[in-house]
């Protein structure tokens, strides 16, 4: 992951907060486009997300500990005045995020799946028209959609999202770490996202199902490594499960970018997969 990207991406965020906005990447490339998205209709909710993309979490420390710790250990000082401790606060926050990325139980959920979110969110960047709604939302969003990784746990979304709001609490405006939080929630991916920031979230978050056939597999693989303790018809059912579901909708992605650039080869490569699991979800008898 790339610690000054990150830390430019918190900068411009804690910017926007001084400005008295809620920060935007888009600014820089679509000035206006600043959309809300209500966290409210999303808070507390404990979906989920099954084994099937490897969305159950496993994670390798004490999460209570951290869970609700904010860095600074007086959230309600005004940080964002004083641009070298905030520059100090950015630097300290990566440093924690890369740490849950890098759990060594992690193969495909860890530093990887978030670069590899951001660079296509980078060809959206360079090729829509009107730009990614609510840009700099989205990308923060992305950064932490993953950050708690609890193998069989309900709610690592719901986690994650309380990870972030806790951190950003004092540095950023309550309503953008409440929209941040609610793009967070949506990679869930059990209901169609409502706000036009987290179907780019969304969307970037699944990218990796439609790309080549050679990384395709090479994501597979790694998922399967994060669930090496199931059997190959547990891991196959359960995959199974999810790529079905995604397979029956209208559509995959919700964002035409994503839509144009993946659709097409993830319905192949969900097709692919759940031929090869057509023996294996059953147990030998």
């Amino acid at each position: 992951m790339n610690e000054a990207r990150f830390c430019r991406l918190w900068a411009r965020c804690v910017a926007g907060a001084e400005g008295g906005r809620g920060a935007d990447h888009n600014l820089d490339h679509n000035p206006g486009q600043n959309p809300g998205h209500d966290i409210g209709r999303n808070h507390g909710r404990h979906p989920g997300r099954d084994i099937e993309r490897g969305g159950d979490r496993n994670l390798g420390c004490d999460t209570d500990r951290d869970a609700g710790r904010n860095l600074d250990q007086n959230p309600g000082r005004d940080a964002d005045r004083n641009p070298g401790r905030n520059a100090e606060y950015g630097a300290a926050l990566f440093a924690r995020l890369d740490a849950y990325y890098r759990e060594p139980h992690r193969h495909y959920h860890n530093g990887g799946h978030i670069d590899d979110c951001l660079a296509r969110l980078d060809l959206a960047y360079a090729q829509v028209d009107g730009g990614v709604d609510d840009a700099d939302a989205v990308e923060l969003a992305l950064w932490f959609h993953d950050v708690i990784y609890q193998l069989g746990a309900p709610d690592n979304e719901q986690r994650s999202a309380e990870w972030f709001a806790a951190q950003a609490a004092g540095h950023l405006p309550a309503d953008f770490i409440d929209r941040v939080a609610g793009y967070i929630l949506d990679t869930t991916h059990r209901e169609a996202p409502a706000a036009p920031g987290a179907k780019w979230v969304v969307d970037a978050d699944l990218s990796g199902i439609g790309m080549d056939g050679e990384s395709f597999g090479r994501d597979g693989d790694k998922i399967r490594r994060e669930f090496a303790h199931l059997s190959d018809a547990e891991f196959a059912r359960g995959q199974a499960g999810f790529l079905r579901d995604l397979l029956a909708r209208e559509r995959i992605y919700y964002t035409d970018f994503f839509r144009d650039l993946c659709e097409a080869r993830a319905r192949r490569n969900i097709q692919s997969v759940l031929a090869g699991h057509a023996g294996a979800e059953s147990p030998s008898p």
